[in-house]
């Protein structure tokens, strides 16, 4: 059996299980709860999701037309080189990823990887020789609270659909932090510095981490900044929603 051969018959049982399971157990949108396909998402409120516009290529921040990088970044360069997230972090996008982190619930998890899959496609970022995935750490303590780490579960359908490894135990998160919420840009740089140590010695020249949601960048930064300490040449990262405001102080 040639590739093509082996392709056709792999869509059509897929398409064939996909059709068996929507008639048995019929899928509801976990938006506006009308009838939808395997995305759990129907066609309005997919296309009405607040994909990211045009941002600046280093931060993912807002950004006029006829430039790739903000004024921000020229200035003062953010220790990673490059940012891309599907969502800006507003509405259905904030209901979807909160489902996900603090549920675990599997149509959530489902329905993030199809956003991330739509939008990754094309992404020069993942065609771009990437050797690693990093998903972002927990401190274990919060991750055996939480039950899981929700960066990690984001990474594996990425890493396994484009064949770049996941690397969950290249860094670690030190100490414990305090939680980033209802800090200020200022408090949460100081929250997160320090944070990231390297667990194991790497040799890569590209890293891209991934997370949920980047809010000031503060984390990332941390992380990035553990990452190119360790001899790393270039740092991505890779988001499913990004805080679509500068934040102040």
């Amino acid at each position: 059996m040639n590739s093509a051969q082996f392709f056709r018959r792999t869509s059509y049982a897929e398409n064939w299980f996909e059709r068996v399971l929507e008639r048995v157990w019929p899928l509801f949108c976990l938006i506006c709860n009308q009838r939808c396909d395997l995305r759990l998402l129907c066609e309005d409120c997919w296309h009405e999701l607040p994909w990211q516009e045009s941002a600046c290529l280093r931060c993912g921040l807002p950004l006029g037309v006829s430039a790739t990088e903000c004024g921000a970044c020229l200035s003062r360069p953010p220790a990673y080189d490059a940012t891309f997230c599907a969502l800006r972090y507003e509405s259905q996008a904030i209901s979807l990823i909160q489902g996900f982190k603090y549920t675990r619930s599997m149509p959530y998890g489902r329905a993030i990887d199809a956003i991330m899959h739509h939008a990754l496609t094309m992404n020069p970022l993942i065609g771009s020789q990437a050797s690693l995935l990093v998903p972002m750490p927990l401190h274990p303590v919060r991750q055996r609270e939480r039950g899981f780490n929700q960066a990690m579960e984001i990474a594996r359908p990425i890493g396994k659909r484009f064949g770049i490894p996941v690397a969950s135990d290249l860094c670690m998160r030190e100490r414990m932090t305090r939680v980033q919420a209802g800090l200020s840009a200022k408090e949460r740089k100081g929250n997160m510095a320090g944070a990231f140590v390297m667990a194991r010695p790497v040799s890569a020249d590209h890293v891209i981490i991934i997370d949920d949601v980047i809010t000031t960048g503060a984390t990332v930064q941390a992380l990035s900044s553990c990452l190119k300490a360790a001899g790393i040449r270039w740092v991505s990262v890779i988001a499913v929603a990004r805080v679509w405001t500068r934040a102040a102080g």
